[in-house]
C-alpha cells in the first residue's frame, strides 16, 4: 500500500512540473553537493551564514532564470489542553525560487535539516501541503535587505564559484 502511494504522489508531482523545473533543481543538487565537498578541504568557509534570504541570492546570481521570492512560509501551530488539541497555523518569515515556469526551488526548507532541495509544484492535487504555504510578501524584502544579507550573499555566491572552478561544474551542470 506505502509503495502504491509513494508512486501515486511521485508521478502525480511529476506531471505537475516542467522538465526546465526539474533540471533546475538538480543543478542546484549538483551545485550543492561540490559546495559541501569544498568546504570539507577548505575549513575556512565553514564560518559562512547561510539563511534562505542569502542562500537563495546567491543562487539567483548563479543561475539567473530563478526568482528570488521574499515572504512568509505558513506552517501548522498546534494547541494542546488536556484532551482537546486546537489546531491553527503560524507564518515566519522565508525566501525561495521560482522557476520560470511558476514552480518553487526551495534549498532551505522550513523545519528541515538537509542539503537536498525541494521542487514544489504550481499546480495538482499536492498544492495545500506545499505550494499554497509560500506567501509571498514584499514587505519582507524591505526589512532584510541590509549590508549584513549582501556580505553574506556574496560569501556564498563566491563559494559557489570556486567550488565550481575545483570541481569543474559548467554553467549548466
Amino acid at each position: 500500500m506505502y509503495a502504491t502511494f509513494f508512486t501515486f504522489e511521485r508521478d502525480n508531482l511529476l506531471e505537475n512540473t516542467t522538465d526546465l523545473d526539474q533540471r533546475l533543481r538538480v543543478r542546484m543538487i549538483n551545485i550543492r553537493k561540490y559546495m559541501g565537498r569544498y568546504i570539507k578541504n577548505n575549513p575556512q568557509y565553514e564560518h559562512i551564514r547561510y539563511c534562505c534570504h542569502s542562500t537563495c541570492r546567491a543562487f539567483s546570481k548563479i543561475m539567473p532564470e530563478l526568482k528570488v521570492i521574499d515572504g512568509h512560509y505558513m506552517g501548522i501551530s498546534r494547541e494542546e489542553s488536556g484532551d482537546q488539541v486546537k489546531i491553527g497555523h503560524t507564518f515566519c518569515d522565508h525566501s525561495w525560487l521560482e522557476t520560470p515556469d511558476g514552480a518553487i526551488i526551495d534549498p532551505c526548507p522550513i523545519g528541515v535539516i538537509t542539503w537536498d532541495v525541494l521542487l514544489i509544484p504550481k499546480k495538482g492535487d499536492w498544492l495545500a501541503y506545499g505550494n499554497w504555504n509560500y506567501i509571498p510578501d514584499n514587505d519582507i524584502t524591505k526589512r532584510i535587505l541590509n549590508e549584513e544579507l549582501n556580505q553574506d550573499t556574496q560569501a556564498i555566491y563566491d563559494l559557489i564559484i570556486k567550488a565550481r572552478e575545483k570541481h569543474q561544474i559548467y554553467k549548466n551542470t
